[in-house]
């Protein structure tokens, strides 16, 4: 897994940083579509939690199944205490936030144009993607 970018930032964990460090990762999580979806989710949460210099933020894409967005919060919850998983569609919208701070205000848009139902193995229609 890729680490994130290495930023400098306060001494103090409860000083304001004058970085942040941002994740961003793909996790490849339809559901019965993805190959070892919910052992790959529970790893990702590990080595998120693993990472250091730890990130302040964490954006996950193709994280659709509310499940596995919770096994993910479980082992990232002592550093990314807050969080968002947008739900949208049959499953979810696949994205979700883990933060260091609390999240004031969010939203998330669906696509006008995503997808359509006779391509059921791209998921995109079925899960209302934005």
């Amino acid at each position: 897994m890729a680490k994130p970018t290495t930023t400098t930032t306060a001494d103090d964990d409860d000083a304001p940083p004058s970085e942040i460090t941002l994740l961003t990762l793909n996790c490849w999580g339809l559901l019965h579509i993805s190959a070892l979806r919910r052992p790959r989710l529970v790893e990702i949460g590990r080595q998120i939690a693993l990472l250091d210099p730890r990130p302040h933020i964490v954006c996950l894409q193709e994280c659709w199944v509310h499940e596995d967005y919770l096994a993910v919060r479980d082992a990232t919850r002592d550093m990314l205490p807050h969080g968002k998983f947008y739900h949208s569609g049959s499953f979810g919208g696949g994205l979700a936030i883990l933060s260091r701070w609390p999240l004031e205000e969010s939203c998330m848009f669906p696509y006008s144009l995503n997808g359509r139902p006779t391509a059921f193995w791209r998921g995109d229609w079925y899960v209302g993607k934005g």
